[in-house]
C-alpha cells in the first residue's frame, strides 16, 4: 500500500482501533518497521496499540520509560520525528542523572534486543502532541530521511483523522492497550 491508499483508509477510520489497524495492519511497505506501535494521548487518558512488542514491555515502558525517553522527548520540543538506535539508547540511560529504573528499563530491553532502531513520529492536533505512531526494527540502520519523512506523512494523515474524530466527539477510554502479535489480537 503506498501512501495514499493509506492516507485513503485513515481518511474513512470511524474511531481509534480503524486508525491503528491503518498502521498496524496494513502499511508494511511504507516502513521497514516490523514493530509498530500507535500512542494517543489526552489529559487524562493514554490508548496504546502496539504489534509485535515483548509482553510486559509497554506497561514497564509507562512505568519506567516514557518520562526520561530522548526521542518522546524530542518530538515534543520538535514536533518533528525523532529517532536514535538501541545503542544510542543504552548510552544515553547511562548518565548519571537519570533514576536506576530507567538503566535497568533500557538494560531489559537491551536483553531483548541489543541492537536495532526507534523512531516516533508525532500526531499534532490543535498544534499539541496527541500522540506518536512509533516503529522499530532490529537491525542497527539509521531509518533513512525518505523513510523518516514517510513516517511523518503517516503522523501527518492520522493526525487529521484524529482532530476530525475529536471534532466528532471522539473520546478514548481510561488506559486501552491492543497488542497484535502476528495479525492476532492478545489481551
Amino acid at each position: 500500500m503506498g501512501i495514499a491508499a493509506f492516507a485513503s483508509r485513515v481518511s474513512r477510520a470511524q474511531n481509534i482501533g480503524e486508525l491503528a489497524a491503518c498502521l498496524l495492519d496494513d502499511s508494511g511497505d511504507l516502513a521497514d518497521a516490523p514493530i509498530r506501535g500507535l500512542y494517543v494521548f489526552a489529559s487524562d487518558r493514554l490508548e496504546i496499540h502496539v504489534r509485535r512488542v515483548p509482553e510486559g514491555s509497554v506497561e514497564l515502558y509507562e512505568r519506567f520509560g516514557r518520562a526520561h525517553d530522548p526521542v518522546l522527548t524530542a518530538v515534543h520540543a520538535s514536533h518533528q520525528p525523532s529517532q536514535i538506535s538501541f545503542r544510542e539508547m543504552h548510552a544515553y540511560s547511562r548518565d548519571p542523572s537519570l533514576p536506576d529504573d530507567f538503566r535497568a528499563f533500557v538494560d531489559r530491553a537491551m536483553r531483548i534486543a541489543s541492537e536495532g532502531q526507534y523512531l516516533a513520529a508525532p500526531l499534532v492536533v490543535g498544534g499539541e502532541i496527541a500522540g506518536t505512531i512509533n516503529l522499530a526494527r532490529g537491525v542497527d540502520a539509521p531509518f533513512s530521511p525518505t523513510e523518516t519523512m514517510t513516517a511523518f506523512a503517516m503522523a501527518l494523515h492520522v493526525s487529521s483523522r484524529l482532530a476530525s474524530l475529536r471534532a466528532l466527539g471522539f473520546r478514548t477510554g481510561p488506559v486501552v492497550r491492543h497488542y497484535l502479535a502476528l495479525g492476532a489480537v492478545v489481551a
